[in-house]
């Protein structure tokens, strides 16, 4: 390679180019056939006249990350591109990344998780995926050494550039193949497990079991290749918990509420042992009721406390310092108001609390919500900031109200039933913008029930009535309006029909409507939408009808007892057609909505007695690599 091409891109520790951000809008430049130079034309030195051939050579030596400075060179560089680079760009403009798993979470579960399973499945994608992995272990390497922002910046568009990678790769594993397989995995699980709770840890190795009536009221399986084995957390012998959840940031870490104590717990490297610290402790008179942990690594604890009758909240942050130093001591922040909803989004470092206090001398109320926000790459020590919003509304009470937080949007829901829709300003006051009257009914559903957002928030399907559902749609002009309007089947004429929830797709293109005893499945070809899955539950059922759907796609898992309890899957294949791509006839269930590992691999069964069975996801054969379009 010539001098004036070394210069033209800065070097990294790997001799490739340094990686910059993965932009989330491509750098569109049409693209031109441009014929391949014959090997006795001489070779330019300079960068922008360098033959076709050895644009190609270069580029299968370069990561992903590295490809991506390349489109800024010059038009020919751009046209000489690998196919790959551009499928994948291409993807992620209509697959944003999901907004509760970080990518380093992703990234942690590419040894344990995704790479022996597209192995196994013979992806062509694999090479790619191991040089940009390379290309991240060196950085780190490197930024262990020699820390500093520009290297951290490095490792954090080379670590976000792989979890698109992988998602990417297996999407199009799953989506390219003709039909799928369900093989079972054995697990070693009481037969009350199911009734502790189960979660599945954001890179989708961990499975944390909850028992009742057993010594060990947690039981946490290593979800690795072919076998699951349980991990050791001998701490929690005869120990019962209050809060339990998985950390977003450090991959591999645990949270644990013990009454007025907080617990973190983290896995030795290459071993099967967890070792466990306290963060610290409460008074007794603080009870623990949320625990919620950020994308930057920061634990947020709320607790309420009650004194003379009167019940005030208790916020402590814990800034995360770096795997080094771990957490600093919590900075307490008290609050004479009862918080009575909260909601997180952690990705983008925000948290949604709302209060609602009576107006004396009237039947009014004065409800607010804060909003507490952080850079989510400022620096470690910097405190939470905290932006107060009044109400309007003082006619109703927010006392049993619901509020779900997704970037800068703020969906509410009081016990009227009045859903209201708030955008955050820079100074992160909230705007109304849009409300919906619902019929909640005798059986009140819940937010989560009622409402779900798009994964880049600019879509939101919600179901004001048991007859339709309809979609608000973002424009141009970051303005709120009513979308398509989708109309729900008949209801069973046995027993009357509620509705359960509803799901969209990370692209928008598919809708999953599940009730007490119907599924129905939309997917959007074009500006139309077509209802492709339809099943109805035998009345009386054994089997309560649940569905999911897996990441980053449009695949639907159903489970329904028509009139034998199964389970089917079904997907897009490779020439877009939406068909059944597996089916399972079992007598156990899904395992709620987060039946489905956050990589889509795994799937989670359980029978009437609580037995757990954990369905591995496999391709009949290996997909083909992606053309060029």
């Amino acid at each position: 390679m010539t001098p004036s091409l070394l210069n033209k891109i800065p070097q990294t520790v790997s001799g490739s180019p340094c990686p910059p951000a993965m932009p989330s809008e491509p750098v569109i430049i049409a693209r031109t056939p441009v014929p391949i130079c014959k090997q006795s034309q001489p070779i330019c030195a300079h960068p922008q006249g360098l033959p076709c051939l050895v644009l190609h050579k270069i580029f299968s030596y370069l990561p992903f990350s590295a490809q991506t400075a390349c489109t800024q060179v010059c038009r020919h560089w751009y046209n000489n591109l690998p196919d790959n680079y551009l499928s994948l760009t291409r993807w992620l403009r209509q697959h944003p990344p999901p907004a509760n798993i970080s990518a380093s979470q992703i990234t942690a579960g590419y040894e344990s998780r995704s790479r022996p399973w597209l192995a196994r499945q013979g992806s062509e994608l694999l090479t790619c995926l191991d040089r940009q992995q390379q290309e991240l272990e060196l950085l780190k390497q490197r930024a262990e050494s020699e820390p500093g922002p520009d290297l951290q910046q490095q490792m954090h568009r080379a670590c976000r550039c792989l979890a698109g990678l992988v998602r990417y790769s297996l999407h199009h594993q799953i989506t390219q193949a003709p039909e799928l397989q369900l093989r079972p995995v054995a697990i070693d699980c009481a037969a009350t497990t199911a009734r502790g709770g189960i979660l599945f840890s954001p890179c989708s190795r961990w499975l944390l079991v909850g028992t009742r009536g057993t010594e060990n009221p947690m039981q946490l399986h290593d979800c690795t290749g072919h076998h699951q084995q349980p991990g050791v957390m001998a701490l929690f012998r005869r120990r019962q918990f209050t809060r339990v959840k998985f950390a977003v940031t450090p991959p591999n870490t645990l949270l644990t509420a013990h009454d007025s104590q907080v617990l973190v717990w983290q896995k030795h490297p290459d071993t099967r042992i967890w070792h466990q610290i306290q963060l610290w402790g409460l008074y007794r008179s603080h009870k623990i009721v949320n625990l919620v942990s950020m994308g930057n690594g920061d634990i947020i604890t709320l607790s309420l406390t009650s004194a003379s009758g009167t019940i005030s909240t208790q916020i402590l942050f814990s800034c995360y310092l770096g795997a080094r130093h771990g957490w600093a001591e919590p900075i307490v922040h008290q609050t004479p108001q009862a918080i009575l909803t909260c909601a997180e989004d952690p990705l983008s470092c925000r948290l949604a609390l709302a209060s609602s206090t009576p107006i004396p001398d009237s039947t009014a109320h004065r409800n607010e919500v804060r909003i507490w926000y952080k850079t989510p790459n400022s620096a470690r020590f910097l405190p939470w900031n905290c932006a107060i919003s009044v109400l309007e509304e003082q006619d109703i009470s927010l006392q049993n109200a619901e509020i779900r937080l997704q970037g800068r949007l703020l969906l509410t829901l009081p016990t009227n039933g009045q859903l209201s829709l708030w955008t955050l300003d820079a100074r992160h006051q909230l705007h109304k913008t849009a409300l919906r009257k619902l019929e909640l009914g005798l059986l009140r559903p819940s937010l989560y029930q009622l409402a779900c957002f798009r994964s880049d928030s600019k879509q939101l399907a919600l179901a004001p009535s048991r007859c339709y559902i309809l979609f608000w749609d973002k424009n141009q002009d970051d303005q709120w309006q009513v979308g398509a309007r989708l109309n729900t089947p008949p209801e069973p004429a046995v027993t009357p029909d509620s509705l359960n929830y509803i799901l969209l797709s990370t692209s928008g293109r598919t809708l999953v409507r599940c009730t007490r005893f119907q599924i129905t499945v939309w997917h959007r070809s074009g500006a139309c939408w077509q209802t492709v899955v339809q099943r109805t539950s035998v009345q009386p059922c054994r089997v309560v009808p649940h569905a999911g759907l897996l990441p980053d796609g449009d695949t639907v898992v159903t489970m329904v007892q028509d009139p034998t309890p199964s389970l089917w899957i079904h997907g897009p294949d490779s020439q877009g057609r939406f068909i059944q791509k597996a089916r399972l006839t079992t007598r156990a269930s899904l395992a709620g909505r987060n039946a489905s590992s956050p990589d889509g691999l795994s799937l989670l069964l359980v029978t009437d007695d609580g037995q757990l069975s954990l369905q591995q996801l496999t391709c009949t054969s290996p997909a083909s690599a992606p053309s060029r379009s």
